[in-house]
């Protein structure tokens, strides 16, 4: 075997681990992301505005990324550090489990505590997830990076799935026996033991050379050569705008959350089963795209791809305003509420757009930044992304405590308003931004007429 090959196979190996690590970090993703999380701030009477934070904590936790960037930039492994961090950060999933023993007599703590413990796993999360995009960046071939990732959401998708009914069981049939604050303790528990096996596993994906950046080269000089790539400040603020407005709903990595459980929950009486139908039918519309999506983005350019998305996302969201009443009764004996049906059938479909908007973000990132400097340059951004983002969450639990019980136009809800504020922030600022980045990434091929990265 010639040494091109060893390096493939190796290559080809640790794609496929990448892949099984990803199956079991389903298992913990599905409770931050998914209902588990906000029903469980609802069930312990947390605030609209203690919700904001606990969404907004997801994007805050970003900022940790420029700080880690710079550190991890100077060092020749980063698979080590991602380790040790990430495994703290998924042992602090333990603690919504744990806190009925701890303190069984201050349920007035648990909100604030359970938020507490998200943020400061989030800021560890973080400072991990530079080293491994970096670390990804530099694995994955970048002619087939596109098709990697898309191929590589097909078993996520299921595995999302899977967790998703597996949790809603254990949550309804612990509200059936009276013990509703036990099924929150299994489920959390599975969580933290499923996302340190992610991390394990994980440690079998090959890290290929890191060159550490040279220490005469200053900080402010990386920060001033990420700024100067073609594009860079225009995507990033582009991605800010399009991650805050998603939040606003609730939305994280294309699949439902916060707001949009808590809406089931609150305005339409859902169970937690049902409320879970919805994201496992978002996780199967990543799925549903994945085998075109790849292709697209490796043919036309994810930031052409994400621009077609970002124009149908706001229109798969306004699904949410006709889920309608009763219930349907899909056979003999077996009803559904007629909001579950549709909603069930509409979040496939906002799944397929908004988890493949999450993809070509990713994929859009390591086409702006370059092999050196790469780690800082990624850490920038995800940063100001973050940061900026974390608006979104913050006003949409402010403005659901101040509307709540009001008299709205039309007979809405908040979280309806707050689907018509995503479509404005989208059409309105996300699009322009993107055509701007294009122009700004794309020059003209005077031999052809046609557009090519530079």
């Amino acid at each position: 075997m010639t040494v091109g090959e060893s390096s493939g196979a190796r290559v080809a190996s640790s794609l496929r681990w990448n892949i099984i690590a990803g199956c079991f970090g389903m298992f913990w993703l599905t409770v931050p992301l998914g209902a588990p999380l906000p029903l469980l701030m609802q069930s312990v009477e947390a605030s609209g505005t203690q919700q904001g934070w606990a969404s907004a904590a997801w994007q805050l936790a970003m900022l940790a990324q420029l700080p880690a960037a710079i550190w991890i930039s100077r060092m020749r492994s980063r698979k080590r550090l991602w380790a040790m961090v990430n495994t703290v950060h998924r042992l602090t999933w333990f603690v919504p489990a744990l806190l009925p023993v701890w303190l069984p007599g201050r349920p007035d703590l648990w909100p604030w505590l359970i938020v507490a413990s998200f943020a400061a796993g989030n800021f560890l999360a973080n400072v991990g997830t530079v080293a491994w995009q970096s670390w990804m960046a530099d694995l994955v071939p970048e002619h087939s990076a596109g098709r990697f990732w898309n191929r590589r959401q097909i078993p996520l998708g299921f595995c999302l799935v899977a967790a998703t009914l597996l949790y809603g069981f254990l949550l309804d049939r612990a509200e059936e026996r009276g013990e509703a604050l036990k099924g929150f303790q299994w489920v959390f528990g599975i969580c933290a033991v499923c996302g340190v096996l992610d991390i394990w596993v994980h440690l079998l994906v090959h890290e290929p050379e890191h060159i550490p950046v040279e220490q005469r080269v200053s900080v402010r000089a990386r920060l001033r050569s990420s700024i100067r790539l073609p594009g860079f400040l225009t995507l990033t603020g582009a991605m800010a705008l399009w991650t805050g407005a998603q939040a606003m709903l609730g939305y994280n990595l294309g699949l439902p959350g916060f707001f949009s459980m808590v809406h089931l929950k609150e305005d339409h009486g859902v169970g937690y089963t049902f409320a879970a139908m919805i994201f496992a039918g978002a996780g199967l519309g990543t799925v549903v795209l994945s085998p075109w999506l790849g292709a697209w983005m490796d043919r036309h350019g994810a930031d052409r791809v994400f621009r077609l998305l970002a124009v149908t996302a706001p229109f798969t969201l306004m699904l949410w305003w006709f889920p309608g009443t009763g219930n349907t009764e899909l056979w003999t004996g077996v009803s559904v509420p007629r909001a579950i049906v549709w909603m069930s059938v509409a979040s496939v479909l906002q799944g397929a757009v908004l988890g493949g908007a999450v993809l070509c973000h990713f994929r859009m990132v390591q086409m702006v930044t370059r092999p050196e400097g790469r780690t800082v340059s990624m850490g920038l951004h995800w940063c100001l992304v973050g940061a900026l983002a974390s608006f979104g969450s913050v006003f949409a639990g402010w403005m659901t405590d101040r509307l709540r019980g009001s008299a709205l136009p039309f007979g809405w809800k908040p979280f309806d308003l707050l689907v018509v504020m995503e479509a404005i922030l989208v059409w309105g600022g996300v699009l322009p931004l993107i055509g701007r980045f294009q122009r700004q990434f794309r020059q003209p091929d005077l031999g052809t007429g046609s557009g090519v990265l530079r």
